[in-house]
Order: C-alpha cells, then sequence, then structure tokens
C-alpha cells in the first residue's frame, strides 16, 4: 500500500503544478511591441521587409506580423505589400506601426540609386557680349529622384574665347556656339547664342583730318562696336555737321559747298567720333603727299584689327574749278553658253557628216575628207573664239571623236553593199536592176 500512496501523491504534485502553470500563463498580458529592422537605409527601388514582435508581461514573446498595421507616408512613394516595403523617393521616413492598440515605429532612410539622366539649366541660352551665363546640373535616377551635381560637372564650350570660372562662362565673341556638360558618363549639349553687347566705340570713316575740293563728295562711313570688339550692325550712328562749308547729301556723304572749315561728327547716345574737314577750291588742291597718299583719303583701324568695309581713298585732280576728270574702266564679259546649246552644236555637227558620208557613199574620189577636215576646223574655230576661256574644255575632244567615229563609219561599214546594191567599178546592171545611189 505504500507504493500506492507514493504514486498518488506525485500525481497529485504534478496536478497541482500544472494549474498554476496554466493559471500564470492565463494571467499573462502583452506589454509592448517591438519592430524589426527599427532603422534600415536603402537606395531607392529596394525592399524592406519588417517583423513584428509582440512582449508580454511574463517576459514571452510572440510574432504578430501578420496582424501588425504599417502606415508609409503617401510623400514616401513606392509601394507597400504587409509588411514589405518598396521604396521610390529620398528622404527619412517614419513609419507607424501598430498591433491593436500597441504601436512601434520603423524608420527608413531611402537614398538615390545611380543616375540616368542629367539636367541642366539653363537648357539654351540667348546672351549678349556683355552677359555671365551660369549654369546648374542636376542628376535624376530612374524613380525621380534628382540632386545637384553642378561643383562636380565638366563644362566645355567651342566658343574658345569664352572665360570659364567653375560653371559660369562670360562670352567674348558673337555667333552660335555649343556648351556641353559631363558628369557620370552623361553629357548634355547646350545651344548659345551670342549677340553683341552695348555699345562701347564708334569708328568715323574718314578718321583724320583732309582737304575736300568744292563740289566733290567724300563718302562717310561709321561703324559701333561693343566693349569687345564685335560690330553692331543693329545699330545707326547719327551724323551731324557743324559748319556750312560743305553739306550731307541724301546718301549720307559729305559734299563741298565753299571754301572753309567744317567738322563731322558722329554720334551714338553718349560716343561721339569727330573729323574735321578744310574746303578749298579745286585749283588749290594737292594731287599727292610725300607718301604718294592722295590728300582726302580716309585710312582708319578697327578694333581687333577688322579692316573697315567700304572704305575709300578719294583722289581730286583738276584743271579748273569746274572741271573734274575721273577714269572709268569698261571690262567686257564674257558670256556662257547653256550646256544644252553646246549639246545641239555636236548633234547638228554628227548629223551634217552622217549626211555626207550618205550622199558620197559610192563616190570613190579621193579628195573625199576635205569637207570633214573643214567643218571640223570651223567646229574648233567657234569653241575658241565664242565659248568663255576655261569652260567646256572637253568640247573641242568630242568634235574630234564624234567626227573620227562618223569617217570610219561613212568609209566603212557604210558602204558596205547589200543584197540589191552595186558595188563601185561593177557592170552595169541589166534592165529592171537599179543601183541605189
Amino acid at each position: 500500500m505504500t507504493y500506492k500512496k507514493f504514486l498518488f501523491g506525485l500525481g497529485a504534485t504534478a496536478l497541482f503544478w500544472a494549474f498554476l502553470s496554466g493559471t500564470a500563463s492565463a494571467a499573462a498580458t502583452v506589454d509592448h511591441i517591438s519592430v524589426s529592422p527599427v532603422s534600415t537605409t536603402v537606395m531607392a527601388g529596394e525592399t524592406v521587409t519588417w517583423k513584428v514582435t509582440a512582449h508580454k508581461t511574463d517576459s514571452s514573446t510572440s510574432d504578430v506580423t501578420t496582424t501588425a498595421s504599417f502606415d508609409v507616408p503617401a510623400s514616401a512613394g513606392g509601394s507597400l505589400n504587409h509588411n514589405a516595403f518598396t521604396t521610390q523617393y529620398v528622404g527619412q521616413w517614419e513609419i507607424p506601426v501598430s498591433v491593436g492598440s500597441y504601436t512601434a515605429t520603423a524608420y527608413v532612410n531611402v537614398v538615390h540609386s545611380s543616375p540616368v539622366t542629367l539636367l541642366v539649366a539653363p537648357d539654351k541660352v540667348e546672351a549678349t557680349a556683355d552677359d555671365t551665363i551660369s549654369f546648374a546640373t542636376k542628376l535624376k535616377d530612374a524613380y525621380g529622384n534628382t540632386w545637384n551635381a553642378t561643383g562636380q560637372t565638366s563644362f566645355t564650350s567651342t566658343e574658345k574665347n569664352a572665360d570659364l570660372n567653375g560653371y559660369t562662362y562670360a562670352f567674348k565673341k558673337i555667333g552660335s556656339f555649343v556648351v556641353t556638360a559631363r558628369i557620370a558618363g552623361l553629357q548634355v549639349l547646350v545651344p548659345v547664342v551670342v549677340t553683341p553687347g552695348v555699345p562701347a566705340t564708334l569708328l568715323l570713316s574718314p578718321s583724320e583730318k583732309f582737304t575736300l575740293a568744292v563740289g566733290s563728295t567724300q563718302d562717310v562711313l561709321t561703324k559701333i562696336f561693343d566693349a569687345d570688339g564685335n560690330e553692331i550692325t543693329s545699330r545707326q550712328a547719327g551724323l551731324t555737321l557743324v559748319g556750312d562749308a560743305a553739306m550731307l547729301t541724301s546718301t549720307g556723304d559729305l559734299k563741298g559747298v565753299k571754301p572753309g572749315v567744317v567738322t563731322l561728327h558722329a554720334g551714338y547716345g553718349s560716343i561721339d567720333s569727330q573729323t574735321e574737314i578744310e574746303i578749298v577750291k579745286a585749283a588749290t588742291i594737292s594731287v599727292t603727299n610725300s607718301s604718294g597718299r592722295v590728300l582726302g583719303e580716309a585710312i582708319t583701324s578697327v578694333p581687333n584689327n577688322d579692316s573697315v568695309e567700304g572704305q575709300t581713298e578719294t583722289g581730286i585732280s583738276t584743271e579748273n574749278e569746274n572741271t573734274q576728270n575721273t577714269e572709268s574702266t569698261n571690262s567686257e564679259t564674257c558670256t556662257t553658253l547653256e550646256l544644252w546649246v553646246t549639246l545641239v552644236m555636236l548633234a547638228v555637227y554628227a548629223i551634217i557628216l552622217l549626211g555626207y558620208y550618205a550622199l558620197i557613199k559610192r563616190d570613190d574620189d579621193k579628195s573625199w575628207w576635205i569637207f570633214p577636215v573643214l567643218i571640223t576646223a570651223i567646229g574648233i574655230i567657234i569653241w575658241s573664239k565664242y565659248f568663255c576661256e576655261g569652260t567646256y574644255a572637253w568640247w573641242p575632244w568630242i568634235l574630234g571623236l564624234i567626227g573620227i567615229f562618223i569617217s570610219w563609219y561613212g568609209r566603212g561599214p557604210m558602204r558596205k553593199n547589200p543584197s540589191d546594191d552595186i558595188a563601185p567599178g561593177s557592170p552595169i546592171p541589166p534592165e529592171g536592176q537599179k543601183p541605189l545611189f
């Protein structure tokens, strides 16, 4: 009976401990929840997967991921598949996590991925030679994230005189150019159009004092340039004349009226240039000075060594006050014949030769060659006299080749006997048979 009491006591003890354990477990509650990973850094496009754990008052834990809720901000972009978040936009995002009334927070730091596009601002430039243009660049990944790359971008320009300071250009010459931005294997071409800057200098030609005869005229030219020496063709200087010994014609030329001294002014805004002119009687003007320069000529210089277009040198030689001799040169011009005319001439030549050989096909006259040589010589004479020098140099060669070929044909194959023809020197044909020629 003793062992039975022992077994009974052992079983009762086990039941008692089981009851106590069950009671303790039933009494344990959830204290808090945690999320893993709490904080992570990923590139845009990568996926973060979270696990949520419930921590109980008795220090036990349980996985409650399937019942957890994740609140991803709309501004973070991307997509959420329960506990898996595929990222999109760059930023440090707080992700609230909840299980019932229990909450936790996950942190995701999203950085941009590899760049696929280079953006340049401005993407086209219209500037003057006085302007300074600063460029800015951004890189863009496949998920729409952009970031500044100006300081790391390399810039080059087809305008070799432009001053480059990092990413800032100062253009000097007018024209159309291209600025190229390069970084990370990407490049963008920016078209640049540069126009003249603010007027800075004015050139008046003639620029030196000179003498002009009464009744004579002198061309007057003006040009405006910016500070970099670019000519401003869209602006026109105004001309004024101080003094009554000369006048400005409707075409802008200066004409001597009576003896005296006048001052010619050219101005644009605050810019002024002037030249003094002495008007004298024609008989008092010396023809040349010691260096051979005609008095009254205008010699000017242009910024950046550019020459003044239309610069004139005027020489006046007179026998009396009312007579002025001028020289003119008449040049004969040669008008080139149209190509089709020259080809028609060759065709006519060929037809004449063919007709001639058809007429003398049965003629054994030894002087048959005189006419072909004569008409060929006439053709060459026409070419030398009526064709402009250096044009259609092939024409006489083609003429000669045509003559040789037709002569060979006319004195060869053309003279072969057809079946009903009679060769030269053959007996007279019987009655009823008639020779062709």
